[in-house]
């Protein structure tokens, strides 16, 4: 239980880390010129909703954890 303490809240440290990844990468991929308009598009979008996808654990460690703690 005491491990569980100290992995949930660290596991949404990387899960916020990887989320402002994805933020930073889709603004990159913005700016990208040599990429067609299409494809482009297609990857600021994959980007975008990796980036929602990964902040639903983030915040569930994070906000959640005494919660989660009970559900086990």
């Amino acid at each position: 239980m005491k491990l569980a303490r100290t992995l949930r809240p660290a596991g949404g440290a990387v899960n916020a880390l990887f989320r402002l990844f994805h933020c930073w990468l889709g603004w990159q991929i913005h700016h990208w010129t040599t990429v067609p308009l299409g494809v482009r598009g297609l990857m600021e979008m994959f980007s975008g909703g990796g980036a929602r996808f990964i902040l639903l654990p983030a915040v569930a460690s994070l906000a959640c954890t005494v919660d989660a703690l009970r559900a086990e």
